[in-house]
């Protein structure tokens, strides 16, 4: 018999996630066309609505063999709603994120929700310290 795969880290799972979420951009509004050229600028742009979760998760597939993936939504400034899928994940890595949520869901007494909305909040914190560092490093010139 075969032995259950570890079960990933918080951060594993960030890394997962943020990998297929940057591939994400450039997105642009499909109601005001404004562009965000990446998810720093689509944080700082929109205004986060609802929760982010996992529709497999909700939905009690734990291996499915095609992943639906998770979403969380923001708002542009207009008013138009705009998602961030994992809809593209593939399903090796879907299948870790999922393994990840269920064993967490029991050893946090979380739900879900709870825990896609801490990743979530993780994957926001990276992106916005990212753009930040490479912000500063830029901005420095070269002493001649």
């Amino acid at each position: 018999m075969s032995k259950p795969p570890p079960i990933p880290t918080d951060d594993e799972i960030v890394d997962t996630i943020y990998r297929v979420v940057l591939d994400l951009f450039p997105k642009t509004c499909p109601n005001c066309g404004k562009r965000y050229p990446d998810l720093a600028s689509y944080i700082r742009g929109t205004r986060k609505i609802g929760p982010a979760y996992s529709l497999d998760a909700e939905m009690d597939s734990w291996r499915p063999s095609v992943p639906v993936g998770g979403i969380a939504m923001a708002n542009c400034a207009c008013g138009t709603t705009l998602a961030l899928t994992t809809e593209h994940m593939s399903v090796e890595d879907s299948h870790r994120v999922l393994n990840w949520v269920k064993a967490n869901m029991n050893k946090r007494g979380m739900s879900s929700e709870q825990l896609t909305g801490l990743i979530r909040e993780k994957i926001r914190e990276r992106a916005l310290k990212e753009a930040e560092t490479t912000a500063s490093s830029s901005s420095r010139t070269p002493r001649d």
